[in-house]
């Protein structure tokens, strides 16, 4: 091979390693945007995410990424090259899910509403350490003590423990929160994720929060399968979604009762798609028609506890009599003023909910 054959062959190869890492890059950029990757310590969403219709970013299972402060006075602003300093507009509203439009990895920012649609003044950023991912308001009671684990793996190994004898009673709560007029505090553990059917990550309270960052919560591990009462899941909700629910169960067993098979099909498939909206707080009736029925059965599998007319609706007169047991229950607790307090929220076991 000649002098000149030699160059040619040493620039070919260099041009060729140039386009390839420009390939690489803007791959390996677009993974990044397709996937959310963060790490258990931060407590945000792991995993597959797309675009919705309207523009926010979905799970693997069709749930919307829902982004909560961290701490108290998270600062949201407008401009990602300026920061929160230069370009501040407002604080989060305590445990007020947002929804999650852009994700810049590299400079660690969060674009978030709280409308479905927002304008696009009022869709602003904030930054990932201050936020935590809680796609569904789905929370946790420990009422007998277990253990709690600071990573996935300790859980699974049942070692290295951050405590031994973990308690967060319903009762306890629920106490402290009549005493208070205005409520930022949680009666129970807003539930992260739930892996291989029995290991729970959820937020608590950080018992000794480090004073130069202001975060007063923890994320951590609990293994429980649900098959015993030292835990409890229950399911933050207003007064106004609640009532919407009873609303749809009566009119879901009237149809039953009354309808034709086509109304009890229709009914039914109604109720799954607004019990799907409470679970994920999406206020919006028009974003869940337009899922598919082997949608919603994607949706309830990200769901961490699924129960009631999720997993089975009214198929026969006996189920058709629990829920009608059940819904007499759910109006009891709807009248039930102890329960909602001042806030008129509240925190209902889901396997009370039909």
């Amino acid at each position: 091979m000649s002098n000149g054959q030699k160059l040619f062959a040493a620039i070919a190869i260099t041009v060729g390693f140039i386009i390839y890492g420009f390939y690489w890059v803007n791959t390996t950029t677009k993974i990044g945007h397709d996937m959310i990757a963060f790490s258990d310590a931060k407590g945000f969403w792991r995993g597959e995410v797309k675009p919705s219709a309207e523009g926010n970013l979905l799970t693997q299972k069709l749930i919307p990424l829902r982004a909560v402060a961290r701490r108290p006075n998270v600062p949201m602003f407008a401009d990602l090259d300026q920061g929160s300093a230069e370009s501040y507009r407002r604080a989060m509203n305590p445990w007020k899910p947002y929804y999650v439009y852009k994700y810049e990895a590299a400079r660690g920012a969060l674009r978030v509403g709280e409308q479905a649609r927002p304008r696009e003044e009022d869709a602003l950023w904030v930054l990932e350490t201050d936020v935590y991912c809680w796609t569904t308001r789905e929370v946790l009671n420990i009422e007998q003590p277990l253990p709690i684990y600071e990573s996935l793996e300790d859980a699974r190994a049942g070692t290295n423990p951050i405590k031994g004898n973990y308690v967060f009673r319903y009762s306890d709560q629920i106490e402290d929160r009549a005493r208070q007029s205005r409520l930022t505090k949680m009666a129970a553990l807003p539930v992260l994720r739930r892996e291989e059917g029995k290991f729970w990550s959820f937020i608590r309270p950080d018992p000794e929060p480090q004073l130069d960052h202001d975060r007063p919560y923890q994320v951590c591990w609990l293994r429980w399968d649900g098959n015993d009462r030292s835990a409890s899941v229950r399911l933050r909700v207003t007064r106004a979604e609640f009532e919407d629910y009873t609303g749809g169960l009566q009119k879901l067993l009237y149809d039953w009762t009354y309808g034709s098979s086509s109304d009890k099909s229709k009914a039914q498939e109604d109720m799954i798609r607004t019990t799907q909206r409470g679970i994920t707080g999406e206020k919006d009736e028009g974003r869940g028609k337009q899922f598919s029925i082997t949608d919603l059965e994607t949706r309830t599998q990200g769901i961490p506890h699924p129960s009631g007319l999720l997993v089975s609706g009214i198929l026969n007169e006996l189920q058709a009599d629990n829920i009608k047991n059940r819904l007499k229950e759910c109006l009891a607790m709807g009248n039930d003023r102890t329960m909602w307090g001042r806030t008129e929220i509240a925190y209902v076991e889901v396997d009370r909910i039909p």
